[in-house]
């Protein structure tokens, strides 16, 4: 009898507790159809716009990070950036081979410069 009597408290607490809950929502349902433009049938539509919402100004940040974070290398005019500096062959060579792997030189513009160093 005392499990009896134990189970059915229980039963009827957890159906209270699902109908505030239930209440709640409502109430926050009809809150925000009443301050917004947007309508909602139900707390769940609601709750998936407010997730997409805020998943999609999430990824609007990431976009925006990453676009500072991206930056493009300024292209120099290598003859004026190698042959106007002193400096030893090696050293112009090498500063050569620094542009051409961050992408300032193509490989054409590279060979040539090299070429015309080592005449």
């Amino acid at each position: 009898m005392g499990n009896i009597l134990f189970f059915v408290i229980l039963v009827i607490g957890i159906v209270s507790i699902v109908k505030l809950v239930n209440k709640s929502n409502k109430k926050e349902l009809e809150d925000w159809n009443k301050n917004n433009k947007k309508k909602f049938e139900t707390y769940l539509d609601l709750k998936e716009h407010i997730r997409t919402t805020r998943l999609y100004a999430k990824g609007d940040e990431r976009i925006k990070e990453s676009k500072k974070q991206i930056v493009k290398p300024k292209r120099e005019s290598f003859t004026k950036t190698i042959f106007s500096r002193g400096g030893s062959l090696t050293g112009k060579i090498a500063r050569l081979k620094k542009l051409y792997k961050s992408g300032t030189l193509t490989k054409a513009e590279f060979e040539k410069a090299k070429n015309k160093l080592l005449k």
